[in-house]
């Protein structure tokens, strides 16, 4: 069985954990060609006004999460595409997280009110699909930064923006501008964005009790690592309490018995939700981690645990299963442990 080594780098990358800058793979490209992501068909051009394309990387080795940045002549302004799969496909969950990534960093915002994010159409015909918000900030040389969250199908594209200049009304024009230089695909029916909102009240967590093994619990393994090769329809999210660096945690429409709860800011996540219903059996709850081309399966659970003990369990335990999706198939491996 394997780790979760992306949820590793995920929290490494939102500085959490060692840096693993030197770990991304450069993707080369022509320098004043434009540069098309294969899995989404989106073009990066190689200048995007006066900001020229730097450098283009991949977290891992099939551009499930790519990295594009751009800069002025200057470096007075500073652009960067994050490009991922996700399976939790939600413009306003990851838009939230974005912004908790640039909120709750210390130092980089010390005394500005949290912005309200912006619906917005990308490009003409895309709907408002995106969420968007600029403030002040103080990081290095930097005075400003814009964020937006626009979904691609299945994918969703986070853009930041770092200038040297404190003008919000220039750096919104700069992001605007950014984005309609790219080349995307045609829409795919992604659903109008609505910005989270506080849920009406919280989760109450238990302290994380696996299941004991039994027959019962093999057939919930089995049965989730079946559920995760299928596609999770978007979902309105609630905010069950303030986020942190590290963790959101969120609600599928507010239920009561579910979380999702989203690892840093970049489409990795932890699901807790109730098991399927099997013979006469207690009930439990399903608890799969959500890399961004694979589901892992854990031993079904008690109760809702909280979710950093969540995280810190699935980050030391090896998964009962686990399902991968590549070039249209989906392949599942159960442990054998399960099977006896």
């Amino acid at each position: 069985m394997r780790s979760l080594i992306g949820f590793g780098a995920a929290l490494a990358l939102a500085g959490m954990a060692a840096p693993v800058a030197a770990q991304l793979r450069v993707i080369e490209a022509a320098e004043a060609t434009a540069w098309r992501h294969a899995g989404t068909g989106t073009g990066f051009p190689a200048t995007v006004g006066t900001l020229r394309r730097t450098a283009i990387r991949d977290t891992g080795a099939k551009e499930l999460d790519v990295i594009i940045g751009y800069k002025s002549p200057d470096e007075a302004d500073e652009v960067t595409f994050y490009l991922f799969k996700t399976q939790i496909v939600s413009a306003p969950l990851w838009f939230d997280r974005a912004l908790d990534a640039v909120m709750l960093r210390p130092g980089l915002v010390a005394g500005t009110a949290r912005p309200e994010p912006r619906t917005f159409e990308a490009q003409p015909g895309r709907g408002s699909t995106g969420l968007r918000a600029s403030l002040p900030i103080t990081f290095g040389k930097y005075r400003a930064s814009g964020i937006a969250v626009i979904p691609v199908g299945p994918w969703l594209l986070k853009v930041r923006l770092s200038s040297e200049n404190p003008d919000l009304v220039r750096l919104d024009a700069l992001l605007s501008a950014a984005i309609n230089a790219l080349a995307l695909p045609s829409p795919a029916g992604e659903l109008a964005a609505r910005p989270v909102q506080p849920c009406a009240d919280q989760l109450f967590f238990a302290q994380l009790q696996p299941a004991k093994a039994s027959k019962e619990t093999s057939s919930q393994i089995l049965a989730a690592s079946l559920i995760g090769g299928a596609p999770r329809k978007p979902n309105d999210y609630c905010r069950d309490r303030p986020g942190t660096l590290q963790l959101g945690v969120y609600r599928p429409g507010g239920a009561g018995n579910a979380y999702v709860a989203a690892i840093s800011d970049a489409g990795r996540a932890m699901v807790v939700e109730p098991g399927l219903k099997l013979g006469q059996e207690a009930a439990v709850y399903s608890f799969s981690a959500l890399e961004l081309g694979k589901t892992m399966v854990y031993r079904p659970l008690k109760a809702l645990p909280e979710p950093a003990e969540a995280l810190a369990y699935i980050l030391r335990e090896q998964p009962a299963a686990f399902t991968e999706f590549a070039d249209g198939k989906v392949n599942t491996t159960i442990s054998s442990d399960v099977l006896k």
